[in-house]
């Protein structure tokens, strides 16, 4: 029965469609080239340009077309080309200390209903997990509704959805690996206790009862009150050791394991859980401050980095997570977490059940001890130096522009995306006088596994706009006009880019593929226009939309002088996430922050003096 015959006949499942989504395409290998030009253009002089576009000319007259037939050959044996080489080659082989690669998030708008005070996270704690289990179960039964585009005849992936709970990610000498073992209920049992973590010390708690029931909201909480009276000393601190370098914490955790047999089965424990409740003792009240914690607090020792998803519950009741890159993308968790959301914004806050008994038949919390030796215990304290030489160079700014969001944007029938990329363009230009190579994040989850390519904002159009916009002689019509053609322009690399036609995940399956094939990297991966215009990881700006969700997140920037900017879009506002790193001498995040205002404020007076023209 195909999957229509099946929707006929009984609910959608979550997964129902995925396997039937179309393979990842291969771009032709000519609209690559020319899209990457194109993207070069903007970015380099003349000269440069002449020179990038000689080296592409003969890449693709030459050595390109060879690699070109060795990844159409791949992709006819792989429904997904990309996916193995983006998740072990892009994530997993990456060294640097887990903390500083982790998407972070926090939600602010829930202080509509839980404002900070002191005193209330065992509370918070136990309804925010309580609602992430119900979304666990939903999942195990497949009853959580597949994502669509707004008409509804675009269908996306829910894959990456398997990877939030019961994964970790594993340390190796050269490369991590990730595990998994959530399974549905067709497909058989699933591990079903959760990590809980306070003040350095670890326990399994198990929040189902032994016929599989999910407890209620406030016997969760019994058991989180048990976990914290329990954990009024400093503990062991194991979890610190997720916070080092790569290989280093790779020979630490293959040297835990072999002090006891006790030490393994904590890990398989720890590894399985569906996910890592963090009860942390810091009050963070400014959004700021909030974020801020949750990137570089003081806090390694209660993190175990290594797992998929980590749920943070400040001592005053503010609510943050942190989830892993490599098995899943930002928006995944984020859908998890708005879930859960949206039914406490519903039922207030408050509990969300009435049932108050007290489990006998329950096990208690068992923390999870571990036999070290003076070896983990230096590891441990070397492993939090480096953790915080790492994220403490970390700044960032929250704060939000008013008068302008969805509603707005609606209304003059502008997308707001669009609006916040151009605006941004225009902020750099501003401070900079010059271009810079930008990321955006464009979703390929419309194909079997997809992830992400790139939409690269900063065009030759966008440019002109810009100069335009700080040219005292030009009018305001040539402006209008050329922000038309900055946004068309935008709106056709976004489109492509979601269809993965932009040039970046192309040139990356190109260029592994020469490394596989034992060939030194082909000159276009060396040229100075693959490097300006953000090619190996290089981009300036690098910026995500989040959404029309109540959730920022966040990582740091790809390069020293760069810049991360996350946007959220509200009815009635535009809020910001600017990150920097705090040894560059280049940035600044309220400047930035700024000069985005005001050119929202020039994009919006465009706007609305050309519509009154019409």
């Amino acid at each position: 029965m195909d999957s229509e015959a099946r929707s006929a006949v009984s609910p959608e499942r979550t997964f129902q469609y995925d396997n039937d989504l179309p393979a990842l395409p291969v771009p032709n290998l000519e609209d690559t080239l020319k899209k990457y030009l194109e993207s070069v253009k903007p970015l380099t002089t003349d000269e440069e340009y002449k020179e990038t576009e000689r080296i592409v000319g003969e890449f693709g007259q030459g050595i390109g077309q060879e690699l070109h037939k060795k990844l159409l050959e791949r992709a006819k044996a792989k429904k997904n080309w990309l996916e193995d080489w983006w998740r072990d080659r892009v994530y997993l082989t990456n060294r640097t200390p887990l903390g500083i690669c982790s998407m972070y998030g926090a939600n602010r708008t829930m202080e509509s209903f839980w404002p900070p005070c002191i005193g209330t996270n065992i509370e918070r704690a136990a309804i925010s997990t309580w609602y992430m289990l119900r979304y666990f179960e939903e999942l195990r039964r497949e009853s959580i509704p597949v994502e669509k585009s707004k008409t509804g005849k675009m269908i996306f992936s829910m894959d990456q959805a398997r990877s939030m709970f019961n994964g970790s990610r594993i340390p190796g000498p050269e490369a991590d690996q990730l595990i998994n073992s959530f399974r549905t209920e067709r497909e058989g049992p699933c591990p079903n206790h959760m990590l809980v973590s306070c003040n350095g010390h670890l326990f399994r708690v198990d929040p189902f009862d032994s016929r599989g029931k999910l407890v209620s909201s406030r016997e969760f909480a019994r058991q989180l009150q048990n976990v914290k009276e329990r954990s009024m000393k400093r503990g062991q601190c194991m979890s610190s050791l997720t916070g080092d370098e790569r290989s280093r914490y790779a020979d630490n955790h293959k040297h835990l394991k072999s002090l006891h047999s006790i030490n393994e089965e904590h890990i398989k424990t720890i590894d399985s859980a569906i996910a890592l409740l963090a009860l942390d003792d810091s009050t963070p009240c400014t959004y700021t401050e909030l974020v801020q914690e949750t990137v570089s607090g003081r806090n390694v020792h209660n993190h175990w980095l290594d797992k998929s998803v980590i749920l943070i519950v400040y001592e005053n009741g503010c609510l943050s997570c942190i989830s892993d890159h490599a098995p899943f993308d930002a928006m995944v968790c984020v859908d998890m977490i708005y879930w859960g959301y949206k039914k406490m914004e519903q039922n207030g806050g408050i509990w969300p059940d009435t049932d108050c008994e007290v489990r006998g038949d329950l096990a208690q919390p068992q923390e999870l001890v571990f036999v070290t030796d003076p070896a983990i215990e230096d590891a441990i304290v070397t492993a939090e130096e480096t953790h915080y030489r790492a994220v403490e160079n970390v700044d960032i700014l929250c704060s939000y522009f008013l008068n302008l969001g969805k509603d707005w944007c609606k209304q003059y029938r502008i997308h707001p995306d669009f609006l916040c990329q151009l605006a941004i363009q225009l902020a750099y230009y501003k401070m900079y006088r010059r271009p810079a190579a930008t990321y955006e994040t464009a979703t390929t989850r419309q194909f079997y596994h997809g992830r992400t390519e790139t939409c690269r904002s900063c065009s030759s159009e966008a440019l002109a706009w810009c100069k335009a916009m700080v040219d005292p002689e030009a009018t305001k019509a040539e402006q209008a006009e050329l922000l038309k053609a900055a946004y068309i322009k935008h709106f056709t690399l976004m489109s492509d880019a979601m269809q993965n036609k932009g040039c970046d995940r192309h040139l990356l399956g190109l260029y592994f593929i020469s490394d596989e094939l034992g060939m030194p990297p082909p000159d276009i991966f060396l040229d100075q226009g693959f490097i300006k215009s953000g090619g190996g990881g290089n981009f300036i700006l690098s910026t995500s939309l989040s959404g029309y969700k109540p959730f920022l997140g966040l990582v740091p920037p790809m390069c020293l002088d760069g810049y991360f900017l996350s946007y959220r879009i509200l009815n009635d506002k535009l809020e910001f996430v600017v990150v920097t790193c705090k040894n560059s001498t280049e940035t600044d995040n309220l400047t930035m922050f700024k000069n985005i205002t005001q050119s929202l404020i020039q994009i919006k007076d465009l706007t609305m003096q050309a519509a009154s023209k019409l």
